[in-house]
């Protein structure tokens, strides 16, 4: 996993990155868990039915959905983060901070869930966010709408801009 090195990158190649990679500053897709190489992309439905299973309240599985990719982030990302819940300073030049949300929801017309997870970020003095294969966008960091419900409560990643290094 490599660090993009210029924003040519990003208008040439937003194809091929999602917000995780966007976010982080990353060369490739970014599924949380995934970046070791171990394959956790049916972790989440796998937690969410058996947590459901175990008496989980609908409304409380975005929440520890946030949490499970919130340990895989940490695992990924562990020399250069902090995760917090609060929003921190915004006047840091030496941190990004990015807002980090899940969703969990019942599919409509099927007896099964749907997930999936979303990253802004504070990058020169405004929020940025790049949805899937969409190009970056302006945004605030009220504003979760969109096609999928981002019902987590929002978690902040401050991540250092002076360790960028991986375990």
């Amino acid at each position: 996993m490599e660090y993009n090195k210029g924003l040519d990158f990003w208008k040439k190649e937003h194809e091929e990155c999602n917000c995780g990679s966007y976010a982080f500053n990353l060369n490739e897709w970014y599924y949380p868990g995934v970046i070791r190489g171990i394959d956790d992309e049916d972790g989440p439905i796998n937690c969410l039915e058996y947590w459901y299973g175990q008496g989980c309240r609908r409304e409380e599985l975005a929440d520890k959905l946030a949490e499970f990719y919130l340990e895989k982030i940490e695992d990924d990302f562990r020399d250069s983060i902090k995760i917090v819940t609060e929003m921190p300073e915004l006047t840091r030049t030496d941190v990004e901070v990015i807002a980090f949300r899940a969703g969990a929801y019942e599919e409509e017309d099927y007896d099964d869930f749907d997930y999936d997870f979303h990253f802004k970020v504070f990058r020169d003095g405004k929020w940025l966010e790049k949805k899937g294969s969409q190009p970056i966008k302006f945004t605030s960091i009220e504003d979760w709408s969109g096609s999928i419900c981002y019902n987590s409560q929002t978690f902040y990643i401050i991540h250092s801009l002076e360790n960028l290094t991986f375990n």
